[in-house]
């Protein structure tokens, strides 16, 4: 009867103090990797859609400068002397920033901050009713500073579109943002995404 006792009592005993520990730290091992992969994961996407955003903003810099030039084209073709040229650019004035809804864009002699010259772009309130993004002089999720080279020798222009997010230091511009035009350091590890184009025939 004893040696039942014994036998039973075997096969019905807990787990040792041992075992619950290291399976409390196998658990809490598995645990802390799936959180640490499902916030990876998040983080990424929201990353991807940011990168999105700018490269459609960046895009659209692009097209706003190209729309000036034809309006420009149409304007001359009409005969309105205001029309001939790019009103408003020289060759000097490189540095400028341009909206959606915008007839005429603005140069800045120098590249300054994006705060002083609204490089900074506010995020629309209604977008779904069609609103656009449109240039603050606060300091706000993405900037957009659009860099032209004009060659009046033939007419050509290259443009290029920067779009750069989360610089919060309104007082000046990135590093990666430069004066010339560069873009080897306009990378997605630096949250910056560009666009570029060459636009020939500047002036008919």
């Amino acid at each position: 009867m004893n040696a039942f006792l014994k036998t039973k009592k075997k096969i019905h005993r807990g787990f040792s103090l041992g075992e619950v520990l290291i399976a409390a730290f196998v658990l809490t091992v598995g645990l802390t990797a799936t959180t640490a992969l499902i916030v990876s994961s998040i983080s990424k996407a929201y990353d991807n859609r940011e990168a999105v955003v700018a490269a459609e903003l960046a895009q659209e810099g692009v097209e706003l400068i190209r729309n000036v030039r034809d309006q420009n084209f149409a304007l001359e073709a009409d005969g309105i002397p205001a029309g001939a040229g790019f009103a408003g650019f020289s060759q000097a004035d490189k540095h400028c920033r341009m909206n959606s809804d915008d007839t005429t864009f603005t140069c800045t002699p120098s590249q300054g901050t994006p705060s002083n010259n609204r490089y900074y772009l506010r995020v629309p309130d209604f977008p779904e009713l069609g609103e656009r993004f449109t240039d603050t002089g606060s300091v706000s999720r993405f900037a957009r500073y659009i860099y032209i080279d004009y060659s009046p020798a033939n007419n050509n222009a290259t443009v290029i579109s920067f779009v750069f997010w989360d610089w919060t230091n309104g007082s000046a511009m990135p590093p990666y943002i430069t004066t010339n035009g560069n873009t080897g350091s306009c990378t997605l590890a630096n949250k910056c995404i560009f666009s570029e184009a060459k636009f020939t025939q500047w002036n008919r």
